[in-house]
């Protein structure tokens, strides 16, 4: 995908191109890197606000039912 995505910055068929997931993380081998036009940025899906509060609240929740077992 990286190589027609490439070329079609290199003909004039695309003008830009930002991208946030790949094949392979971080893209180290991509010919992306240096092509013109483009944005290339770490896939960070879990990293929203909302992400981290569910994962805060789950991990607080396991915390609370590991004491309180251990009361039992």
């Amino acid at each position: 995908m990286a190589a027609d995505i490439l070329a079609a910055l290199n003909a004039g068929e695309l003008y830009a191109a930002t991208l946030d997931v790949f094949a392979v993380e971080p893209p180290v081998d991509s010919p992306l890197l240096e092509a013109p036009n483009t944005v290339l940025a770490p896939h960070l899906g879990a990293q929203t606000v909302d992400a981290q509060v569910a994962v805060s609240v789950e991990v607080a929740r396991q915390i609370v039912e590991f004491f309180a077992a251990s009361r039992r």
